[in-house]
């Protein structure tokens, strides 16, 4: 189990440290970020918020926001990721089980994030940071954590 979280530790590390580079930006984070303003858009125009998607930035005649680096739930979704795909005693096809439905899990609480974040934004600005920096932030650590626990659970009994 040690070496385990040594490798997990080692990876989460290099994904960090590759996601401060330009590289990353161009190939990962702004295609990412940019499917997630258009997808959180259709949403938010299926209740006539009348919004529109520019790169990463999700706007109406109300309010704009950016989906930059840290709202793709791109990081934890790595660590699900890596948590999932190192763990002993499993084998691949229940992995690619746990980190497809993880995956799925964590996209779709990204989405529903980045539409609360926008009412917020419309509705409620006074919360908008509180939402986005401490309760969305925590959350998403909660639901990595207990998905994580739920999966190792699962398929060990």
């Amino acid at each position: 189990m040690v070496k385990f979280w040594i490798l997990f530790i080692a990876i989460v590390v290099g994904f960090f440290v590759f996601s401060s580079t330009g590289t990353y930006d161009q190939m990962i984070g702004t295609p990412v970020n940019s499917l997630y303003a258009r997808i959180s858009s259709f949403f938010l125009n299926l209740i006539n918020m009348g919004t529109s998607a520019d790169g990463t930035n999700l706007s109406n005649d109300k309010f704009t926001m950016s989906v930059s680096k840290g709202c793709d739930a791109v990081a934890p979704a790595v660590m699900l990721l890596v948590g999932i795909g190192m763990f002993p005693f499993q084998n691949w096809s229940m992995k690619l089980k746990g980190i497809g439905i993880g995956l799925l899990l964590l996209f779709s609480a990204n989405v529903l994030r980045l539409i609360t974040l926008f009412f917020l934004g419309v509705l409620a600005p006074d919360w908008f940071e509180f939402f986005h920096i401490q309760f969305w932030q925590a959350l998403f650590i909660m639901i990595t954590l207990v998905y994580f626990v739920y999966w190792i659970k699962k398929e060990n009994t």
